[in-house]
Formats: structure tokens, C-alpha cells, sequence
């Protein structure tokens, strides 16, 4: 579809890195998950949290592919959450995944 052109792939897969669909784009030669291939990673969580903020699982079901065009240097799930007196709260029910990456 891109050719030989650099690409990021990410969003909601709503598959975990098990599943068979992930292993169909992490084993296509083109793509690698940015988990994988990061030199750094912060993930102490899965990405999915259901408004809980104290949900833990190595589940990630959001995820960023980059093609070779890139270095990964460091990935991270995102779960600081909003704090007042009286409660957390999250803006979503899946933590923000980043990726800093670098062109070759």
C-alpha cells in the first residue's frame, strides 16, 4: 500500500499482542511493534484500564507499528490519571501510547 515509503501504523486493534491478527503485522517483514523494537520502554500496565485506574494486565491492545525507516527510542504507556480530593479520574478507558521515534 506505501510502497517502499517510511510508515507509522497506530490506533485501538482491540487485539492484544496474542493475538493472531498483531502476529499477521508484526511478522509481515514490513511493520515491528514499537514495543519491540524500543530501546527504552516505560509499560508497567496493558493499555486498556475499563475507567479503573488501578487495572493491571501486560494486555496491549493499542499499539504503534513503525516500518524500518524508523529507529524506536522509546515507547511508553502513558498512565498518569487526574487526581482532586475525591476521586481519579481518566479521560478514557485505555491509556495513551507514545513512541518517540527517530527517521533513519
Amino acid at each position: 500500500m506505501c510502497g517502499n515509503e517510511p510508515v507509522i501504523l497506530s490506533g485501538d486493534f482491540n487485539v492484544d499482542q496474542h493475538d493472531e491478527s498483531y502476529a499477521l503485522l508484526q511478522n509481515s517483514g514490513r511493520l515491528t511493534d514499537a514495543f519491540e523494537a524500543a530501546k527504552i520502554r516505560y509499560a508497567r500496565a496493558g493499555t486498556f484500564n475499563g475507567y479503573n485506574p488501578n487495572e493491571t494486565s501486560d494486555s496491549r491492545i493499542d499499539h504503534i507499528f513503525v516500518s524500518s525507516g524508523f529507529d524506536v527510542v522509546r515507547y511508553g504507556i502513558l498512565t498518569d490519571s487526574y487526581r482532586d480530593s475525591a476521586s481519579i479520574r481518566l479521560p478514557s478507558d485505555h491509556f495513551p501510547v507514545k513512541a518517540e521515534v527517530r527517521w533513519k
